[in-house]
């Protein structure tokens, strides 16, 4: 079975919307696909509290950072979205943030 979400937007114009960072796409695209946070759990096989966590950007949340470029990936594609966009998105969003929120040793 297929799934096709029904967003408020096509999927080219998802990616101009520059403003709004990375988590609020992928909550945007679930709303509107009219999934919950454990619906999209059990797409993925990862744990509600690391797509929350990706969803308000807390990148604490994550032992290393593999796991966010990868987790934002599947949590794109279980919802129609471009996972490879989604990872590149996430790695740029990583890059941005002041490094007060990283463990030590976890990103150079």
């Amino acid at each position: 079975m297929s799934f096709v979400p029904v967003l408020p937007f096509a999927p080219e114009q998802f990616q101009e919307i520059r403003h709004c960072a990375l988590g609020v796409k992928l909550r945007a695209a679930r709303l509107a696909a009219n999934l919950s946070i454990e619906a999209v759990s059990e797409r993925t096989r990862i744990r509600a509290v690391y797509l929350s966590a990706l969803e308000e950007g807390r990148l604490d949340q994550f032992t290393a950072p593999l796991y966010a470029v990868g987790f934002a990936s599947s949590y794109a594609r279980a919802i129609g979205l471009d996972a490879e966009w989604a990872a590149q998105a996430m790695r740029q969003f990583i890059a941005d943030t002041p490094n007060s929120w990283r463990r030590s040793g976890w990103v150079h």
